[in-house]
């Protein structure tokens, strides 16, 4: 309408800002004042239009755009959402797109998280036997001896009665033969550091044996809390007690399990237990130190102080004797270490046990107990407490090396090997251990038939799984990590280069970047995996201006106009032929149905009136809502338009300002069979349509059902291509209920729920049945989304964080209950303690009624009536005595048990109470924004109804006040989390800088 005259601070958002707000016959003066002329329409010559008969129209796109643009204006700014998304099956069953692929992907099932029982072979499913440093029934005797006294048998010395006669002694009497016997007192000195951690079992083990042999009376366990000489530990009935160390009684033996710090990384160590030495000798001790360290490797000065005995196999079990030299002189290890790593090479991760079983495959001279802990201290390796794997770039530097020295090795030890790295990689996960048999094969090792067949189909299972559902975080990431451990070109398998394809593609489509194959790779073999047999049409629908633009081209890069960037409503959408149809009501309300050609480089442009409507595009069915610039929620200040898409504003009751952009729904497909096996998978990737013959073939026996993620405010924009995924959380991902994010806490996953700001009904209206006095009903607005655990705290996450279970009603799936406020506090303190980043905290009771309501208005957030099908209560509505309902559990039941609500919440009625974090009191009858915690009051809100409560109390409205230091078998708690925001808040005043500029188009403030 008009041009710039000047550069000033105003810009076309402020003029149509002024357009809406005032009269029609106004609009040249204000444009004039705000620095704009008005330049005079020239109208272009109408094309000739056939009409059609009925409501089908066969035109191109050009004629379409025209037509319509022209029929469908609507006046006034228009925001459009996508609010719902359905998928027509019939439609789907008929797409192209087969690619031509191998067997055994074909044939190959993507059941990899459905399954729930190993694929291991029975014959590596053997508990591996932990081998210790020296057999028992040589070294008792030797800890005998040195931690015993002789006295007189009942054998007679004929040695010594021999000896009398022969010198002509008179035999008074007979002499008898000395034997060892346990010493009344023994004290046991243990070292457990980070040198020598890969033996604590062996000394572990050797306390418990000798307890097992002599006893624990007199017996004295001691371990070393920091350095020789300073504080010791012992444990009592599971407690742990740290005291200063006291020297033992003289002649009360000492035996010290330790390196004597020669494993350490640091020479101070050693030096510390030279001090350590030098204080026993003042005080008359010398200790008998068994140590897991090679004779070779002994500081001479430790043997001033100490009787040192190599604990291994080849060792003599005898005190070293000291050379004629005063410092310590390091021997080369011939190659040992070396040898070692290269025999572990194929192994994905080693733990000791392993770590030795492959050590005593070697001469003993050849490799000793020191080449153990070198290698666990090895530059090539990392090591996590009582396992090991090796660094990325380190492993393949010993493949030539490992085949070396296996061909080396004679035939009977080379098949201990194989079943030693497959015993013990049957403990890891399935994937990890086929992951490693798969290595084996292409390394040419002979696996046993069984072995090697399940290792093949298992990795056809899961190329197929991998291919079939690209939202599976973890899946993604052992694929990852699985091409660079195997990065080798010289060994190829086809089950590599299918990850590799589709993990090459899968980037290709979220960087937009071509894909650059390793010199090694023909990409004609990869086709398969990347293209399909047909061609394959995207698409996109986005916002521009006040009008939707339909695109085939999203490759490239969307055009910014006076009105930014466009915004996108559907994004990759896949179409395989270039004839597509598109169906959407007109302003008249007749429904207009138009056939489009794809191969056009023009695009498809309409309008659609204020109002919620249907329009159909291929396969897909959308509801869109569009709302004029006069329609606004009342929880929303501002809205508008973007380049990141539809957003909207909140105040919050101190006046900060969040912004929050529209996710529209998704697509998702899985079996009818059960909502909780099976990741689900978004249909924009094209992976899903060249799989979808497959799927169909391979499902004729079990009905899939098309399922639609809802759509929801979030502080991160839809165009952002980061993944949803807080920092603080594993995975992320969208199903029927909405935004989720999966955490590990404590060892236990708990799924956390995004609940988006909005507004809703407090309370209960003065006709619900069993309604209370303190439920007055008024408007609560929360300006900010937050994150709501989906149960209650279990059981088994309390037991993980405080280590004890102060529940009456046991079970790990069970909620925690018999836990006061302060307890929930406690646990929450150090909860976020250990994983500072979830700074996790109690729901407001604002909070917690508004995601129980999850939408609904009546007294529980389920169709149908209170029943014991839905929730665990007392099955009966109001106090009648002792009386219960029949059919009453009578204690709690576990988590999930009964159907969620619209979000996707289990057990907000009933079950247990869930304290909420707010002070109990009154409520106001005035509308409210973000509620705010009393000031005082000793009594704390819980929420929700419990498995001994009345059905009334179980109402999304209900209320009851408890003293905060009060507990009991109904009562429990659900975490709660605030929401993360990638930008900083704006304030009130900043947000005026959103209406200046081309980017911020049509915007509205409250």
């Amino acid at each position: 309408m008009a041009d710039r005259l000047n550069f000033g601070s105003l810009y076309r958002a402020d003029l149509l800002w002024c357009l809406h707000a005032i009269a029609k016959d106004q609009h040249s003066e204000v444009a004039e004042l705000l620095g704009f002329e008005e330049k005079p329409v020239i109208k272009k010559a109408e094309p000739e239009v056939t009409t059609l008969s009925g409501i089908e129209c066969q035109i191109s796109a050009m004629t379409a755009q025209v037509v319509m643009s022209q029929a469908n204006k609507a006046e006034g700014s228009s925001y459009y959402r996508m609010i719902d998304r359905q998928v027509d099956p019939d439609k789907i069953a008929q797409a192209q797109g087969a690619a031509e692929l191998p067997d055994w992907f074909i044939k190959a099932s993507p059941s990899y998280f459905a399954e729930t029982e190993t694929r291991i072979p029975a014959l590596h499913r053997i508990k591996p036997v932990y081998p210790p440093l020296v057999a028992w029934s040589r070294l008792w005797p030797m800890l005998l001896r040195e931690l015993g006294k002789r006295v007189p048998g009942s054998k007679p010395d004929i040695n010594k009665l021999v000896k009398k006669v022969s010198q002509g002694q008179k035999i008074r009497h007979i002499p008898k033969c000395t034997r060892y016997t346990w010493a009344e007192n023994i004290n046991v000195l243990i070292d457990i550091n980070d040198g020598n951690f890969p033996y604590r079992q062996d000394f572990l083990r050797l306390q418990q044996q000798l307890i097992a042999w002599r006893g624990s009376d007199g017996l004295a366990v001691h371990f070393i809390y920091d350095e020789p000489g300073a504080y010791i530990s012992h444990y009592q009935d599971g407690k742990e007690t740290i005291e200063p160390w006291r020297h033992p009684e003289p002649n009360t033996p000492l035996l010290i399990l330790s390196d004597l710090g020669l494993h350490s990384q640091s020479r101070r160590s050693v030096y510390q237990w030279l001090a350590f030495g030098q204080q026993l000798s003042l005080n008359g001790i010398r200790a008998t130190v068994l140590m897991p360290v090679a004779e070779r490797e002994i500081d001479q000065r430790l043997l001033r102080y100490f009787d040192c005995i190599v604990w291994d196999g080849n060792s003599t079990l005898k005190p070293v004797q000291a050379q004629d030299r005063t410092e310590q002189t390091h021997h080369p290890d011939n190659g040992g270490t070396e040898k070692l790593l290269a025999l572990l090479f194929p192994a994905l991760r080693v733990e000791l046990g392993l770590l030795r079983a492959v050590r005593r495959l070697l001469p003993t001279n050849a490799c000793d107990v020191s080449h153990e802990a070198a290698v666990w201290h090895h530059v090539a390796i990392n090591s996590a407490g009582d396992e090991w794997g090796w660094q990325a770039s380190s492993g393949t530097a010993y493949q030539e090396s490992f085949l070396t020295q296996f061909q080396q090795l004679p035939q009977i030890k080379q098949q201990q090997l194989l079943e030693q790295l497959g015993i013990y990689h049957a403990q890891l996960p399935d994937e990890l251990y086929f992951e490693a048999m798969h290595h084996f094969i292409r390394l040419g090792l002979e696996l046993p038939e069984q072995v090697k067949t399940a290792t093949l189909a298992f990795m056809s299972m899961l190329v197929k799984t991998y291919s079939h559902y690209p939202e599976q975080q973890s899946l993604a990431l052992w694929v990852q990590r699985f091409l660079l451990r195997h990065d080798d070109a010289a060994m190829r398998s086809e089950h590599q280069l299918a990850f590799m394809a589709i993990e090459h593609q899968r980037k290709h489509q979220q960087l937009g970047t071509a894909i650059e194959w390793p010199a090694d790779i023909d990409p004609q073999k990869m086709t398969a995996f990347i293209e399909p047999k047909s061609a394959i049409y995207f698409i996109l629908l986005s916002q521009k201006g006040m009008e939707l633009e339909l695109l085939s081209e999203p490759e490239s890069i969307l055009p910014e106009d006076e009105w930014g960037k466009p915004s996108v409503l559907i994004e990759r959408m896949v179409q395989h032929t270039n004839s597509l149809t598109l169906s959407y009501p007109a302003i008249d309300g007749k429904q207009l149905k138009f056939t489009l050609n794809l191969e056009s480089d023009t695009p498809y442009r309409f309008t659609l009136p204020p109002g919620t409507h249907q329009i159909e595009i291929a396969e897909e069915s959308f509801t869109v809502e569009v709302q004029s610039a006069g329609d606004k929620a009342d929880w929303v200040c501002a809205r508008g338009v973007d380049g990141n898409g539809l957003f909207v504003d909140t105040l919050s009751r101190e006046g900060k300002s969040y912004r929050w952009y529209w996710h529209s729904p998704e697509i998702t497909r899985q079996p009818a069979v059960s909502e909780k096996k099976g990741p689900q998978m978004a249909w924009e990737d094209p992976r899903f349509w060249r799989e979808w013959h497959h799927s169909i073939a391979e499902t004729k026996d079990q009905e899939l059902t098309w399922q639609v993620a809802p759509g929801f405010w979030h502080y991160q924009s839809p165009n952002d291509k980061t993944d949803l995924t807080p920092d603080w959380a594993d995975q992320a991902g969208r199903d029927r209920y909405g935004l989720y994010a999966d955490v590990s806490i404590a060892g236990v996953t708990q799924r956390f729920r995004w609940i988006q700001p909005g507004s809703f009904l407090i309370g209960s209206p003065e006709h619900e049945q069993g309604r209370n006095d303190d439920e007055i009903q008024h408007q609560v607005s929360l300006s900010q989304g937050y994150w709501l655990a989906d149960t209650t705290c279990t059981q088994a996450l309390w037991q993980a964080v405080m280590g004890n279970n102060p529940s009456h009603f046991k079970g790990e799936n069970r909620p925690v209950e018999s836990v006061s406020w302060n307890d929930a506090q406690k646990f929450i303190k150090q909860l976020n303690r250990q994983q500072t980043q979830l700074d996790l905290r109690l729901p407001s009771e604002a909070e917690w009624e508004y995601a129980c309501r999850a939408g609904t208005l009546g007294g529980f957030n389920f169709e149908g009536k209170l029943s014991l099908v839905n929730v665990n209560y007392r099955a009966i509505w109001e106090y009648e005595g002792d009386k219960w309902g029949k059919g009453s559990l009578h204690q709690t039941i576990e988590v999930k048990s009964y159907p969620s609500n619209a979000s996707g919440l289990y057990e907000m009625h009933g079950n247990v109470w869930e304290w909420c974090h707010d002070r109990y009191g009154g409520y106001s009858a005035q509308p409210v924004i973000d509620p705010q915690d009393l000031e005082k009051g000793a009594y704390r809100v819980l929420r929700g109804g419990s498995w001994i409560g009345y059905g009334k109390e179980c109402r999304s409205a209900s209320r009851r006040d408890y003293l905060k230091d009060r507990s009991g078998y109904g009562i429990g708690f659900r975490l709660a989390r605030g929401h993360q925001s990638r930008q900083t808040s704006a304030s009130v005043s900043q947000q005026t800088n959103w209406i200046r500029g081309p980017v911020a188009r049509g915007v509205q403030a409250g």
